[in-house]
């Protein structure tokens, strides 16, 4: 799991924060993300991807990104993807400008 948590924080979900959905995508990602794993992440699992992920603040600081909406809503857009796609979806997604 740490190769995939080293992936997503290159994708910009560990930064993502501030949006009004970015603790939902967070969480959503990891467990997008679970699923798609053979074979899938527990519930512990998952929780843990959560957890270093810091999804339950990723709200607290609106000033981190100026583009939050972007991300956030481009990250929203590829969990709808199959599990074939989501990773490539993701890395399309434009990275935080401070």
């Amino acid at each position: 799991m740490k190769g995939l948590l080293a992936v997503m924080f290159s994708l910009g979900l560990a930064v993502m924060g501030c949006g009004n959905s970015a603790k939902d995508v967070c969480n959503s990602a990891c467990t997008k993300l679970g699923n798609c794993m053979s074979p899938p992440w527990t519930s512990v699992e998952v929780a843990t991807c959560q957890a270093q992920l810091d999804c339950s603040h990723a709200d607290d600081n609106p000033g981190h990104c100026k583009n939050n909406d972007s991300i956030t809503n481009c990250q929203n857009d590829c969990l709808g993807r199959d599990c074939n796609t989501y990773v490539a979806c993701t890395q399309g997604c434009p990275q935080c400008q401070q």
